[in-house]
């Protein structure tokens, strides 16, 4: 009797094993749902006038991407992403856009146009490439791919001062 129990238990485990019991979306479906969030917040960030090259007011602006960069990955964390948590290349990028939009508000908040400049071009050195590796791996479309703090910036390019902020 016991033996034919776990015959008939068999099929059950093959057919779990070879179903890969993930324990949530694929990561097509998560990267899906994580574009529509990116998208959206893209939209506020792209409806964000321009700071300009005044310090004070990129400040303000600063502040109000990193409101819209903590919204973004509150959403994205909230997702059920594959295996049950966000892709850790995901939550990685976001964490340290974070960082670096933290310490841009500082840079700002205190008059430091040099210390903006300087972790502008860090951003777009750092978040660039990390950016384009998690859009990689993970098939986002929307997300990782482009920022106020790097996503798509030339890490070739020299920094302009008409681009960033005076000091």
């Amino acid at each position: 009797m016991r033996q034919t129990g776990a015959l008939l238990l068999l099929p059950v485990a093959v057919s779990m094993a070879l179903s890969g019991c993930s324990s949530g979306p694929s990561m097509a479906q998560w990267a899906k749902e994580a574009d529509r969030v990116c998208a959206e917040i893209n939209a506020e960030v792209e409806a964000l006038p321009e700071p300009g090259n005044d310090l004070a007011t990129f400040d303000a602006y600063i502040g109000r991407i990193r409101q819209l960069l903590t919204t973004e990955q509150t959403k994205i964390a909230d997702l059920d992403g594959p295996d049950g948590e966000t892709p850790t290349s995901m939550a990685e990028y976001l964490d340290r856009q974070l960082e670096l939009v933290a310490d841009l508000e500082e840079a700002a908040g205190d008059g430091d146009g040099m210390r903006v400049r300087s972790l502008l071009d860090q951003s777009a050195r750092e978040l660039g490439p990390m950016g384009r590796a998690t859009a990689k791996a993970t098939g986002v479309t929307e997300c990782a791919t482009t920022g106020p703090v790097g996503g798509s910036a030339d890490t070739t390019a020299e920094p302009t001062s008409s681009t960033t902020p005076a000091g």
